[in-house]
């Protein structure tokens, strides 16, 4: 219906084109006046019709106009209907005299104008019998294109002549016209079935009837595999999708719905087709509509999307949970205390956080090796998961740190401590029992610090610092015993404070510098270094980045720190690119997120590239993962604008915060940075092991380098080699060196 709907149609008011080609220029006068604008519905009609039916005609007539060109001579004649055929406005009909003494007869100039327009009607005027019908006929093949009118000729034969063959003419044009068109639509419509029955897609076409459910009038070779169902027995079923038992029956009723609503629907569904293995089809479903708005057909497309679904589920378990122990990682606990926190505020009730660290674990993993220290901390997970409810989190957070977050200990303060009392007793006692590892018994206790969380508002990272704090008091004690977070460690926190304005001297105080622990490519020659910042202060001597990085960004003094560290980076790559062997280096800059958030770190960059004159396109920036989780749009903003001039971006300790396959394909990174604790597992740890090679052909797969940091090992460098991953950092090469250490270094190692 549609298709016909579309087509051509003829135009009936149009203007009629008429050629007469009569060397007396009198007579082209003559059909001039005869068929000048008139109406068809003339007095004689009239009069014929009442004579036939007793009253006025039933039919309206319409108004007929011609257009009218002479021509004296069959040439010229021939050159109009060439011009006519090239301007697409060709004549309908042509009255030829049959005597033209000065060129052409009437028999030739038909025969010539045939031969370029083989569907023009011709009318041959004659006054003599020269030519007998017959032979007329036979030279002019027994067409049936051509009429003879004797002369003289009566004016309202002319008119009917006329009206008859430019109205066969116009007829006929429509209906080739038509035909072209049908014949068009149908080869698009045979590439398309075509092109739709060889994709990938599963692709169904359906009616619209919804009483019995839409039935299947097209599906394609790739729906027929997807369900195994023969594309003939599809035919006149509902698609494979919407047969009962295949969806659950809340997804079932969306996609139903969308149907009965004639709506698009772009869905991801799990299908139960095998019940043992259920997969994922990600559908779109269109509604097809025609000229008035009415719905037609059904289109759907489905694909099988449970590959991808397995892909991203593995980088969520990077991004939420500790891979040796299966708990919550750093930032899935940072999340649910987050939340636990101000449920505790709203609800009046209190909960605590209790951060645990292992006493004397490094003998363990000294003694016997990393592949017994981790069967002895995934013994300990066991034993912690077996002291918390359901709704309470485990979570390990370092190497042989674990966080208890507990839950609804009660309204009254003092209650609450007491249960918190109670279970950190619980839980030390648990952990005091030695743990058994291939027959042998190691000793086993922990140090934990303990916080109420719910009588204040505060965030999450300070509540695990004040706990951390109370920890390492109880260590300080003697170990294998906890302590309450007091007002004296709150002293300890003021001397962080006096240590933040310390901070903000340093940069003037020229306490800040940079050293370089060098990055290797594929051939073990150095290919760059990552800058790492160094602080050495007159009161506390040598500070650890690890502490007072986090404190920078506490303070809000991240900008100028960063900005200093990004300065002197680029002022080293300058010299750089003036020395031979270190021209063709890169240089790594870790940048943290809140100096990322900055609204003008993108002109932060290209200032301290302007001011030191440093190559763009050897600087790479490494962001962490945690940066993600903020406005994408904004983060992918930045980086586009920064590789605009060159600048590489690097994703830093790739695995151990939000991944995402769907952040990783929408953001423009060059380089994933395999983080070093999943390299220091992965010889003796087959998760490790699984992660690092996941890590690697995630990285290969998206078009990106791998890098792995903390490589310390011979062992480890073969098997990153051995699963792709072709460019090294760690202290198997070299520990971060000084700046001019470096230089050597680089000149040792170079190309």
């Amino acid at each position: 219906m549609m298709l016909q709907e579309n087509l051509p149609k003829l135009q009936e008011n149009l203007p009629r084109r008429i050629l007469v080609v009569d060397d007396n220029i009198a007579i082209g006068e003559d059909f001039l006046k005869v068929l000048a604008v008139r109406s068809v519905k003339s007095v004689q009609l009239k009069d014929m019709a009442a004579g036939l039916f007793g009253r006025e005609p039933p039919v309206k007539f319409h108004e007929i106009e011609y257009r009218i060109d002479v021509a004296t001579r069959g040439q010229e004649g021939l050159e109009r209907v060439r011009e006519a055929q090239e301007q697409n406005d060709p004549y309908s009909l042509v009255f030829v005299d049959m005597r033209m003494p000065n060129g052409w007869n009437g028999i030739e100039t038909t025969q010539r104008m045939w031969q370029l327009d083989p569907q023009l009607h011709v009318v041959l005027c004659t006054a003599f019998s020269d030519f007998s019908w017959g032979e007329i006929r036979e030279q002019l093949e027994n067409s049936d294109r051509f009429l003879i009118l004797k002369k003289p000729f009566d004016n309202i034969e002319v008119q009917q002549i006329a009206d008859s063959l430019t109205s066969k003419a116009l007829s006929e044009r429509s209906l080739r016209e038509t035909d072209r068109e049908l014949r068009k639509r149908i080869e698009q419509l045979r590439l398309l079935e075509a092109t739709v029955t060889y994709v990938n897609d599963g692709v169904w076409v359906t009616d619209v009837d919804l009483t019995n459910g839409p039935k299947v009038i097209f599906a394609n070779d790739a729906l027929s595999k997807m369900s195994g169902v023969a594309r003939e027995q599809l035919l006149g079923q509902r698609p494979p999708l919407l047969k009962p038992g295949q969806l659950d029956p809340l997804e079932l009723a969306a996609v139903s719905a969308a149907f009965s609503e004639r709506k698009p629907l772009s869905v991801e569904v799990l299908t139960y087709a095998n019940p043992k293995q259920p997969s994922w089809i990600a559908l779109d479903v269109v509604p097809l509509f025609n000229e008035q708005a009415v719905c037609t057909n059904f289109v759907g497309v489905q694909r099988d999307i449970s590959m991808q679904k397995q892909a991203a589920q593995k980088i969520e378990q990077l991004a939420f949970t500790d891979a040796l122990t299966g708990l919550a990682n750093r930032r899935m606990l940072t999340a649910r205390l987050s939340e636990a926190l101000q449920s505790c505020l709203d609800e009046h009730n209190y909960g605590a956080l209790i951060y645990l660290d292992l006493d004397n674990f490094k003998n363990v993993n000294d003694a016997f090796g990393h592949q017994q220290g981790d069967q002895f901390l995934i013994e300990v997970s066991h034993r912690l998961l077996s002291c918390v409810r359901a709704d309470e989190t485990v979570a390990r957070i370092g190497g042989d740190e674990f966080v208890l977050l507990l839950r609804n200990l009660g309204a009254d303060h003092a209650l609450s401590g007491a249960r918190a009392l109670a279970a950190v007793q619980r839980i030390l006692g648990l952990l005091s029992t030695p743990i058994e590892l291939q027959g042998t018994a190691h000793d086993s206790s922990a140090s934990a610090g303990v916080i109420l969380i719910g009588d204040r508002q505060a965030s999450a990272e300070v509540l695990l610092q004040n706990a951390d704090m109370a920890m390492y008091q109880a260590k300080a004690q003697g170990k294998d015993t906890f302590r309450f977070f007091d007002a004296q460690m709150q002293a300890s926190l003021d001397e962080r404070l006096l240590m933040a304005n310390e901070l903000r001297q340093a940069i003037q105080g020229k306490q800040l510098h940079l050293h370089f622990q060098p990055q290797i490519d594929s051939n073990l020659k150095v290919s760059g270094a990552e800058a790492l910042l160094r602080w050495k202060n007159p009161t506390y001597g040598n500070i650890s980045p690890g502490l007072f990085v986090p404190l920078a960004e506490k303070i809000g003094f991240i900008k100028q720190l960063g900005g200093w560290v990004l300065e002197q980076s680029c002022i080293e790559l300058s010299r750089w690119s003036q020395v031979e062997h270190m021209r063709e280096l890169k240089l790594a800059v870790n940048i943290s997120p809140m100096q990322f958030q900055q609204p003008d770190f993108t002109e932060t960059v290209l200032s301290a590239l302007k001011a030191s004159g440093a190559p763009p396109e050897r600087l790479k920036l490494e962001l962490t993962e945690s940066m993600l989780v903020n406005d994408l749009g904004d983060v992918n903003r930045k980086i586009a604008s920064l590789k605009d001039i060159g600048i590489a971006v690097s994703l830093d300790d790739f695995g151990t915060g939000y991944s995402s396959l769907n952040y990783l394909k929408r953001l423009s990174l060059d380089q994933l940075k395999i983080d070093q604790s999943f390299v220091r597992d992965m010889l003796t740890d087959a998760h490790g092991a699984a992660i690092a090679r996941t890590i690697v052909t995630l990285g290969h797969s998206l078009g990106l380098e791998v890098i792995a940091e903390g490589v310390e090992t011979l062992g480890q460098q073969e098997f990153l080699q051995d699963i792709g991953c072709l460019a090294f950092q760690g202290y198997l090469y070299s520990r971060p060196i000084p700046a001019h250490d470096f230089e050597s270094f680089a000149r040792l190692h170079m190309h």
